[in-house]
């Protein structure tokens, strides 16, 4: 060993230091940065979990990703109570299918956009957020 290179143990002891101090970096900034906000697709995404678990009648529901001929096809063999019942059980899942009747999406998309307001007003008054937090939602 030349007299430039430090000593395998200083190394030891500082490599040990660094991989310390982000742990405690790491252990203490954690719980105060990560805060449970719901990102802007979190809603689609708990519909469209739903959408893939549910059933009109004894069929299951096609794959929202499925192109827009077959989406029509399955929307025009439901009756015009199931198509409604499907608006209403998952709006924003209808409302944004390519396929799905417009009149039915615009309805869909209507009452996702209700629900969302209510939530939101609800939002607002919810002494449980801070005074941010109720800002937010209106």
């Amino acid at each position: 060993m030349t007299s430039l290179d430090s000593s395998p143990t200083l190394n030891v002891w500082r490599a040990l230091l660094a991989l310390a101090v982000v742990f405690v970096m790491l252990s203490t900034t954690g719980w105060t940065a990560v805060q449970r906000q719901r990102g802007p697709g979190e809603p689609l995404k708990a519909a469209l979990d739903a959408w893939e678990r549910g059933r009109t009648g004894v069929r299951q529901l096609p794959n929202p990703a499925s192109p827009p001929k077959r989406l029509a096809a399955f929307f025009d063999s439901l009756t015009q109570e199931e198509q409604e019942r499907l608006a209403t059980t998952y709006p924003l899942v209808v409302g944004n299918l390519n396929g799905a009747p417009v009149g039915l999406r615009y309805r869909a998309n209507r009452l996702a956009l209700m629900r969302a307001r209510v939530v939101e007003e609800r939002r607002m008054h919810d002494t449980r957020l801070s005074e941010d937090g109720r800002r937010q939602a209106g």
